[in-house]
Order: structure tokens, then sequence, then C-alpha cells
């Protein structure tokens, strides 16, 4: 008798009977499901289970966090003076802490939003290392376009304040 397969919510695998029906001219069978009433045991919806321990989440986030320290210590120390100079200027300054809060703010947003996709196997350690690099690279580029918006802005007030001393000069008051 032809049987059909079928996985149980728990994950065992059953059978449900099918009933035969031959042709007889043809000489092949056609095999006919069971009547819907035998499939109460089918999974209605999708409910995650989980599979990864407590321990390997905390090793992820030690190690990812690690790994992100070094990346923005490798950082400062390979490219520090020639991305944001040794002069002692406003960049010079304020460089090193936006590479370090750019690499933990990526590794942490990696592993927060993603990680867990991945089960917190290899793959997450080697995306959250990308990640802390790629975080250097935003916060870098958002500290340069936030430096030069402020600077636009401080030339638009000095341009104003300069217009209004003529205007006030030219104006007699």
């Amino acid at each position: 008798m032809a049987r059909e397969f079928y996985v149980a919510e728990d994950g065992s695998i059953h059978s449900h009977p099918v009933t035969v029906a031959n042709n007889p001219g043809n000489r092949t069978n056609t095999y006919t499901p069971a009547p819907v009433a035998t499939y109460a045991h089918v999974r209605t919806e999708y409910r995650p289970t989980p599979q990864v321990g407590t321990g390997r989440i905390v090793w992820f986030w030690i190690i990812s966090i690690i790994v992100s320290i070094l990346i923005a210590v490798g950082v400062t120390q390979g490219f520090g003076t020639e991305v944001y100079g040794d002069d002692g200027g406003f960049f010079a300054t304020i460089g090193p802490f936006v590479v370090f809060i750019g690499a933990l703010a990526g590794s942490i947003l990696y592993g927060v939003f993603c990680a867990e996709s991945v089960d917190y196997n290899l793959w997450a350690y080697i995306l959250s290392a990308l990640s802390s690099v790629g975080g250097i690279i935003a916060t870098g580029i958002a500290v340069a376009i936030i430096s030069f918006v402020v600077m636009v802005l401080f030339y638009i007030l000095i341009i104003a304040v300069i217009i209004g001393v003529i205007c006030g000069i030219a104006g007699g008051s």
C-alpha cells in the first residue's frame, strides 16, 4: 500500500495512508491522497525554535567587541596621522574617538540586527568584523559631513553679520 509522508510539528516524520486507484486500460497506478481529515497535524504557522545556546551568544558578543576594539586600535595606529594629521587640530583630537565609536557601533548594530540570522556561527564573527570597519567608514563620513555643514553655517553667519554691519552703516543708524 502506498503512503504519503509529512513532517509533524515536533519534527518527526509520519505517514498518511493513500488510496490507490488503478486504471486497467493504462496499467499505471494513480495515487490519490488520503482525505483531508488526516492532515490534522499539518503545521499552520512558522514558529522559530531556539537552536543557539546562551554560551554561544555570550562568546559572540565578547569576541565581537574585542575584535572591533582591536580593529579600531589598528586603524588609529596605522592610518591615524595620514587621516587626521598630527598637528593637534580638531580632527586630530576627535579622530580616534570617531574611529572607536564607529567600530563599536558597527559591530553592535550587526550583532543586534543580523547575527541571529546566521545562528552566531563563523559568518557572524567575520561579518561583525567587517561591520566594525563599515562603522568606522560611516562615522568618518558623518563627521566630515557635519563638519562641512557647520563650517558652511559659520560662513553664512559671518556673511550675514557683515551684510548687517554694511546695512547699518549705509542706513545711518
